[in-house]
């Protein structure tokens, strides 16, 4: 079983501070083996765990990131001193822009790092035109919603006057007419 190190620390404190390895397992219900050999190395297991399904959080990644660009620390080094898996921060390293355009998407800038530009794109956003964009998103959405449901209604009108809609609806398998496909429908 895993214990958290609140519960570590607590029954290290106890027994440090005279209770018996006996009473502290009865109390905390944790093996005595268990605690004798969290008193035997305390440094392994007063280590803060990290559950497997807890995500790191950005902050954390940009972190990690800023201290390999900075190219004083090798990813080994940085794995050790973060309590991190060296294949965890290779990861975050193969994946920078990812990370850095989800920590923008937050509002967050990093003046340590420029965004790579999209072909065709002239600048990013600023976080002053993010209310306007974000304003613009919701209104886009809105009408999405609102043509969605004007082309339902149709389609429903068209059923009702004895119109198959299916045949009207564009079949997303087509392909475009190209210049040797309409010299063959010319013919």
């Amino acid at each position: 079983m895993a214990f958290s190190l609140k519960v570590k620390k607590e029954v290290l404190e106890q027994v440090n501070n005279g209770m018996s390895v006996s009473e502290a397992s009865r109390k905390y219900n944790v093996a005595r083996t268990t605690i004798s050999n969290w008193l035997k190395a305390p440094e392994n297991y007063l280590k803060e765990d990290r559950s497997e399904n807890q995500p790191y959080d950005l902050e954390e990644k940009i972190d990690v990131i800023r201290l390999f660009d900075k190219g004083d620390l090798s990813v080994q080094q940085i794995a050790k001193i973060k309590n991190l898996k060296y294949h965890t921060i290779r990861h975050w390293i193969q994946d920078k822009n990812h990370i850095l355009a989800l920590y923008s998407s937050q509002g967050k800038i990093d003046k340590d790092y420029e965004l790579p530009k999209s072909p065709g794109e002239e600048d990013f956003v600023s976080i002053s035109d993010n209310k306007d964009t974000k304003q613009h998103i919701k209104d886009l959405k809105n009408e999405n919603e609102l043509l969605k449901a004007k082309v339902e209604f149709l389609e429903e009108l068209m059923e009702l006057n004895g119109t198959p809609v299916s045949s009207f609806k564009k079949k997303l398998y087509t392909k475009p007419l190209t210049d040797s496909s309409e010299k063959e429908s010319e013919t």
